[in-house]
């Protein structure tokens, strides 16, 4: 009888042992997710330099790698947006220099899960132009002073003054005369440029044209952009006015007197060669103000 209830027993234990060992034995859990990776920084983006109402333009994509394959989204972000401002659109980044001095400009890619990666750059504005009050006046000085102050109405910038020549100008049976800007930084193609002259300008344009001048000779008798720079200081300075001014002043005073008269912002965009309209919102934001919603309310406008 010992024997009969021994054996029972280990036979009911290697049942139970059995039973366990095939239940441990079944399909194993399924196999975790693979986690989302974020994307990566390849290489670095160089620092930007640029003058002031320049704009840069880079495209980001090849700056960044996902190694899930996911398509990344771009965002940008300043610094100081008082010196540049950014936007993104798709993967190009966009810069405009307000000011001069230096900013950060942060990149920032994220694919649509969260994760995301960082690439920061420099952008340096070079020069910066001051807020003239209004246009040069006329003023009694030597010739070609005199022109330069006076053909600040086309807007021309300063390199463009200093590289105009008398091949450029056309001048027209109603007093007016054009001018061609054959290049321009916004220009590199060198698809060129007509610009209008008034009737004022262009009478002191044809008064130190002269018969004898050389189609090839400089209008204004001078060759760098830092030269017209001094010109247009000494031209303010002697009509009294107070303030700093340089090659970039007139530009300014024209925008600022274009929105005063009645100008929209895009067409002052286009009178100055301006890529973006921020620039002459920029300059002329006291004349838009006044022009604004509030100075409408009140009746002031």
């Amino acid at each position: 009888m010992r024997r009969l209830l021994c054996g029972a027993l280990l036979v009911s234990l290697g049942a139970w042992w059995v039973a366990c060992s095939d239940a441990s034995t079944g399909p194993p859990p399924p196999a975790p997710l693979d986690p989302n990776r974020p994307p990566t920084a390849v290489g670095a983006i160089q620092g930007q330099s640029a003058m002031v109402g320049d704009t840069v333009a880079l495209t980001v994509s090849s700056y960044f790698a996902d190694p899930d394959g996911d398509r990344l989204l771009y965002d940008a972000r300043s610094s100081d947006p008082g010196v540049a401002t950014v936007s993104a659109a798709g993967d190009t980044v966009t810069v405009v220099a307000v000011r001069r001095g230096a900013a950060a400009i942060t990149v920032t890619a994220s694919d649509p899960d969260g994760p995301e990666a960082s690439q920061p750059f420099e952008l340096t504005v070079l020069n910066s132009g001051p807020a003239a009050p209004g246009r040069i006046p006329d003023l009694e000085l030597p010739l070609g002073q005199e022109a330069t102050a006076e053909v600040s109405p086309s807007m021309l910038r300063r390199g463009e003054a200093a590289a105009l020549t008398w091949a450029d100008v056309e001048f027209w049976s109603d007093g007016s005369a054009r001018v061609t800007v054959r290049r321009s930084k916004s220009d590199q193609d060198g698809n060129g440029a007509t610009l209008y002259v008034g009737r004022d300008a262009a009478t002191e344009l044809r008064a130190i044209h002269g018969p004898d001048a050389s189609p090839g000779a400089p209008v204004f008798g001078l060759r760098t952009g830092k030269a017209v720079s001094k010109r247009i200081g000494k031209a303010a300075r002697a009509a009294g006015l107070v303030g700093r001014f340089s090659g970039h002043s007139p530009r300014i005073g024209m925008a600022r007197d274009l929105v005063a008269s009645g100008a929209g912002v895009a067409a002052v965009q286009v009178a100055g060669r301006w890529a973006s309209p921020q620039m002459p919102s920029y300059y002329a934001r006291a004349e838009l103000a006044g022009d604004g919603a509030v100075a409408r309310f009140y009746g002031e406008e």
